[in-house]
């Protein structure tokens, strides 16, 4: 197990939401809905904002360096947006799914002008807490300390697991291109959408079309500079440019010197937002340390070779779920994945992933990845 910790050379800064005054000089702003709430367990400081539209910004002054890489902690059950957008100067960093992501710090990206932060509402009831910016001096992978850590288990305890885990990590790394559909449910948040993808990693685009249960379809388009977000029932439009990330810690999950766990996501080169849930999928490869997770089975599932991967929630996860028992199906050769299970103590599915369709490095036309704004479409912005 190892600890990355932080370099001499990287200088923290702290903004909770509503400035701490006993944190570094930052300040806080508001466009749209987010309530202010206290006596929260697992908050920093034990409050936070709590937002369904709209946007949350962290602000920071003096804050030098040639670049900076920033972190929110996410720890609190009501946490549900399944696509949180973390921006920097207006440009768009990573997108989180606070519903499945694990309790700690969760790396949002870096930005070489670090004077603030914002969250956009994406689905959910969207979370803004503690805000935590590490400014670095030429910092590299390099100046980052290893050594072995006794703040508890960075893999999981099954090497078999921990190879599935890498691959989910990094599946991005082993197709060049691929297409497919899946459904989604979670009842915790009421999600409940279809999802249809055409995604070439090798190219750095891709195509999205998310349609809720009873709701208008979404359709997004991305490629490795800019994404543009369509919403055809309203005749609206939306474009965000994306920060490119220079830097970032080189391990996945490690644990910072007050033992607390630190989740680092890789932002797909394509910014499948919404397909990444089987295509990169992150948040479940995460689950799969803090669990007793152990390969249960072989199968084949969409006439592709998968593995069959059970385990129990933590306290945290399986709270916020209302789930104690997780069950994974993922692709043998490209850690895609194909289907996700949850069940409460009686049995009851209480959240699924089905994939029903999917077929790899087979050619997506870059043809079908037109980002040119909608003639006659009204520009929302962020919303």
């Amino acid at each position: 197990m190892n600890l990355l910790s932080v370099s001499a050379f990287a200088r923290q800064y702290d903004c909770d939401n509503d400035r701490d005054p006993n944190m570094y000089n930052c300040y806080n702003s508001i466009d749209g809905s987010y309530a202010y709430r206290s006596g929260q367990r697992g908050d920093w400081n034990r409050d936070d904002r709590l937002g369904t539209s709209g946007s949350y910004w962290w602000v920071f002054s003096g804050v030098g360096g040639d670049s900076a890489d920033f972190y929110a902690w996410l720890a609190n059950a009501a946490f549900t947006d399944t696509r949180a957008e973390y921006s920097a100067n207006s440009d768009r960093m990573l997108t989180i799914n606070q519903n499945t992501a694990p309790s700690g710090w969760s790396y949002v990206g870096s930005n070489s002008r670090p004077g603030g932060v914002q969250v956009s509402h994406g689905s959910g009831r969207t979370g803004a807490d503690l805000i935590r910016v590490l400014a670095n001096d030429g910092l590299t992978d390099d100046d980052e300390a290893n050594q072995t850590s006794s703040c508890g288990q960075v893999a999981p305890l099954a090497p078999e697991v921990a190879i599935i885990q890498q691959n989910m990590l990094n599946a991005v790394d082993r197709y060049r291109d691929v297409k497919g559909a899946f459904h989604v449910f979670f009842s915790n948040n009421g999600q409940d959408d279809r999802v249809e993808f055409k995604i070439s990693e090798q190219d750095q685009r891709s195509f999205v079309r998310t349609t809720p249960r009873g709701g208008n379809a979404v359709e997004e388009t991305s490629s490795a500079v800019s994404s543009l977000v369509l919403y055809p029932e309203r005749a609206m439009f939306r474009r965000s440019a994306h920060t490119p990330i220079s830097h970032a810690p080189s391990a996945r999950h490690f644990f910072n010197k007050a033992c607390e766990s630190v989740y680092v996501r890789r932002q797909d080169p394509a910014w499948a937002h919404a397909a990444n849930e089987i295509t990169l999928p992150s948040n479940y490869a995460f689950w799969l340390t803090d669990s007793d997770a152990k390969v249960v089975g072989q199968e084949t599932l969409l006439s592709r070779k998968v593995t069959v991967v059970a385990g129990r929630h933590d306290w945290y996860l399986g709270t916020k779920l209302g789930a104690s028992a997780f069950k994974m199906w993922i692709d043998d050769e490209t850690g895609v994945l194909l289907k996700l299970s949850g069940t409460d103590d009686r049995g009851r599915v209480v959240y699924a992933i089905d994939v029903t369709d999917i077929q790899f490095d087979r050619g997506v036309g870059l043809g079908e990845f037109s980002l040119e704004e909608p003639v006659g479409w009204a520009n929302i912005g962020l919303q």
